[in-house]
């Protein structure tokens, strides 16, 4: 076993990338919850950074990828990461243990990010921190260890294959989530009185919009009869007009605007503007 330098390249990049997948983490989870909720849970994503890499580095990677118990669990000779040095070992044969210690503890991190999400505003931020450190301990090591450190369920076992955390990572953080659901319920009277709250205030921003739909409606339509209205009133005023002119016994309307059909027979002058106008001969219906 000896360190390639390409696949040492790729590992170093793959380890950036999952790293870059817990800001990523914060921001998804801060843009779903409400405002007064959105800088705990980003910090309940960066916190998890700074303590599961702690407890990784002094005892985790040993309970995952040390001397194997009983399929179980691991030993203590990696303890606070002693003996992990620059020869590959079986679990990564062609890059250094300190990198791949590195890349496994990015999944070690944002595990328990990733159950954040089933209790967002249902527990303080002591308790946060309590359950994450122990849940790392007690629940993702052992799984780990059972998958990727040689356990009953790996290659050793029942040979189960998760390359990328696949049952390790997200069936483990989905099926703890699930579980912290259930047990952190809404406290009945206060989640009753919220949603209560929620609802009438949706309520009356449907009634404020359908009142606004119906006054923008009912302008509309006063406009609309107004329009009429002096439509008919110009109507009545040009009739009014005309008849005063057939009794005089000729129209001076212009042809173009005439309401009532004309005889279009000679162009005379208009003495007030000094034009021509075509003009006609009304016929007396």
């Amino acid at each position: 076993m000896h360190v390639n330098a390409g696949d040492t390249a790729w590992m170093l990049a793959a380890t950036a990338m999952v790293f870059f997948m817990m800001p990523g983490l914060a921001f998804f989870y801060g843009g779903l919850v409400d405002e007064r909720n959105v800088l705990s849970t980003m910090a309940q994503s960066f916190v998890a950074i700074g303590i599961i890499s702690v407890l990784w580095i002094v005892i985790g990677y040993s309970l995952v990828f040390g001397p194997d118990h009983a399929g179980i669990i691991g030993g203590f000779q990696f303890f606070m990461l002693r003996g992990v040095g620059n020869t590959p070992t079986a679990f990564a044969p062609t890059i250094p243990p300190l990198l791949f210690m590195a890349f496994q503890m990015k999944f070690a991190v944002i595990t328990p990010a990733l159950i954040a999400g089933a209790f967002i505003g249902r527990m303080r931020f002591s308790g946060y921190l309590a359950f994450i450190g122990l849940w790392s301990l007690l629940v993702y090591c052992p799984f780990a260890h059972w998958v990727w450190g040689g356990g009953f369920l790996g290659a050793s076992g029942l040979h189960a294959i998760d390359f990328a955390g696949g049952s390790v990572v997200h069936e483990l953080a989905g099926a703890s989530a699930l579980g912290d659901a259930a047990i952190l319920r809404p406290e009945g009277a206060r989640h009753r009185a919220d949603l209560r709250r929620i609802v009438r205030a949706q309520l009356e921003a449907v009634h404020h919009a359908v009142h606004r739909v119906d006054h923008a409606a009912k302008l509309r339509h006063e406009e609309a009869v107004h329009h009429a209205g002096r439509g008919e009133l110009q109507m009545q005023w040009r009739a009014d007009r005309h008849r005063q002119r057939v009794e005089r016994g000729y129209s001076l309307i212009r042809v173009d605007e005439e309401p009532f059909p004309v005889e279009r027979n000679d162009l005379n002058r208009d003495t007030h503007s000094g034009t021509r106008h075509r003009l006609g001969r009304i016929k007396l219906m």
